[in-house]
């Protein structure tokens, strides 16, 4: 058995803290070689962050904000990926039988305001980038091995497959809150 796991966290020098926390994980447990054996991984990872973007140089000289601040505080982010995987592989004498399969869940959500008010004197222009994915697939092979004309050879015949599920959008937002859809696909299938 395998396991390993980080935790980290950074605040950064900003008036308003990065407020990242990440995590990672991973567990494998397996018997056997590769030829012969099977094995089961699991991996996690999630993070959480503000981002202070850029900042107008122009506001800075005017004094509107300092050289650490943000203009909009709001702006950062989340992301997550899980997936669960397995493999199995065995030898007999006419050659050797493989398997595996997959499934990944993955989603990040970013907020940015690279314009700030220029387009709505009001609320700002923050945007919201959606992606929310589910893929998985797998695979099995049978390999043949034999004498050909003198020499080694290997058959192999096998199938693999692999879904996707998509969701995106991008919306606009005032603070990380819902005003307006700009466009949204979802869910596509590949």
């Amino acid at each position: 058995m395998l396991y390993a796991g980080d935790v980290g966290a950074y605040d950064g020098p900003w008036t308003d803290p990065d407020a990242m926390r990440k995590l990672n994980g991973l567990w494998r447990y397996s018997q056997g070689t590769a030829l012969d054996g099977f094995s089961v991984t699991g991996m996690a990872y999630s993070n959480r962050w503000n981002s202070t973007d850029q900042v107008p140089l122009r506001a800075i000289m005017a004094g509107a904000i300092g050289r650490l601040d943000a203009k909009d505080p709001t702006d950062g982010g989340n992301a997550n990926r899980f997936s669960l995987s397995a493999r199995m592989a065995q030898s007999d004498d006419a050659g050797s039988w493989k398997a595996n399969a997959y499934v990944v869940k993955s989603r990040l959500d970013l907020f940015n305001n690279f314009t700030y008010f220029l387009f709505e004197s009001a609320s700002g222009d923050q945007f919201h980038q959606h992606d929310d994915r589910l893929l998985s697939g797998g695979s099995l092979s049978r390999t043949f091995t034999g004498w050909f004309a003198g020499r080694l050879i290997e058959t192999i015949l096998g199938a693999q497959g692999r879904y996707d599920a998509i969701d995106l959008s991008l919306t606009d937002t005032y603070q990380r809150s819902f005003l307006s859809n700009l466009r949204r696909a979802s869910p596509a299938w590949f």
